[in-house]
């Protein structure tokens, strides 16, 4: 049975199953689905490579060829992943792929739905939301110095409900030059877009949103420009902490990986910043690095890198803060701004009637 995009979305039962092969799957998916190649990267290219000098039929008998003995394995992949929820196949565009396996789940008595349109229709639903979101609310925008907890912060807020779109989070990025260290590889740009319209798209009656002031630029990736216009025209938050207590908070970030990791890590992030830092700087920091010492290199960095480009950055804002926070403390901090968007959301209904 065909089902489209539109219907798929309205039911809360499904679990999405990605047959492309891996390669695919990387470069963008329905977030939360899994993937369960029919062929993997290598067989696809063969196929690809006969269907371009032999034509169609000759490749479907390869393709048939090499999945043939995968079938039974796959159709009861499928099954356990399903368990008890309806499975929902799909390929790129809803074609030969996406039909063969779910006719084959069919027959094996597992109730599976066909995507229409594949992926290509829900990266199309995707492009058109960000090209005209959905959602008209206002960013509380959480600015603050490198290590103030704003991340921390916003991880507390989304778990006692409150409403986060964490870029972060999602770009697998801490949106610096040592953002990436102990997070694993960023997804793709698609992928990326995709998280960001699943949490829009899921917090789409709130009327604000936290968020953190981020550059555009997040590691490799780029946060779609509505956002970032979004952004500026936000409710803008300072969130203040001293030095040490944001030195410590870096250091217990990376505290759970390995020391040695850490300092080869560092150093090489390091490497792409140190023609801007004064000489005596870089070498102090080196040698914090060498003692493992990244107390001494955190501080370093914050007094010396960080903390001058955040006071130009925060140049641009100074005249629109709407609140200061106090986040020495990260409970009172939290508490903080949930009163204050209490506060805003109070108003909400009665601005709206006018």
């Amino acid at each position: 049975m065909d089902v489209s995009l539109h219907e798929v979305r309205q039911r809360a039962d499904v679990v999405y199953i990605d047959v492309r092969s891996p390669g695919e799957f990387a470069e963008g998916h329905i977030p939360g689905a899994h993937n369960v190649p029919l062929l993997d990267n290598d067989e696809r290219a063969q196929v690809g490579t006969v269907y371009k000098h032999q034509g169609a039929t000759e490749a479907k008998k390869l393709g048939l060829t090499l999945v043939s003995p995968k079938l039974p394995q796959l159709v009861e992949t499928i099954r356990n992943l399903a368990s008890d929820r309806t499975p929902v196949i799909y390929c790129w565009r809803g074609g030969l792929r996406s039909k063969f396996v779910s006719m084959m789940a069919q027959f094996m008595d597992i109730p599976a739905l066909r995507l229409v349109g594949g992926y290509k229709a829900y990266r199309r639903h995707v492009l058109a939301f960000h090209e005209a979101p959905s959602w008209n609310g206002r960013f509380i925008v959480l600015h603050g110095n490198t290590g103030v907890g704003k991340t921390e912060i916003l991880q507390r807020l989304a778990a006692d409900g409150y409403p986060v779109l964490d870029l972060e989070a999602c770009a697998s990025h801490r949106g610096s030059v040592f953002g990436h260290i102990g997070l694993g590889s960023q997804p793709s740009q698609p992928l990326y877009e995709a998280y960001l319209f699943e949490t829009l798209d899921r917090l789409g009656d709130r009327p604000f949103i936290f968020l953190e002031a981020e550059s555009r630029r997040i590691g490799k990736l780029m946060t779609p420009k509505w956002i970032m216009e979004r952004k500026e025209t936000g409710i803008h938050v300072w969130l203040t902490a001293t030095l040490e207590t944001r030195v410590q908070r870096i250091v217990a970030e990376y505290a759970p990986l390995n020391p040695e990791t850490v300092r080869i890590q560092w150093r090489e992030a390091l490497a792409s910043i140190e023609k801007r830092l004064e000489r005596t700087i870089r070498a102090a920091i080196h040698e914090a690095l060498d003692r493992y010492d990244f107390a001494t290199a955190a501080r370093l960095l914050l007094e010396h890198w960080y903390d001058p480009r955040y006071r130009h950055a925060r140049q641009r804002y100074v005249e629109r803060f709407e609140a200061t926070v106090d986040a020495e403390n990260l409970d009172a901090a939290v508490d903080a701004l949930k009163r204050l968007y209490d506060r805003l959301a109070s108003v909400v209904p009665a601005a709206a009637a006018n």
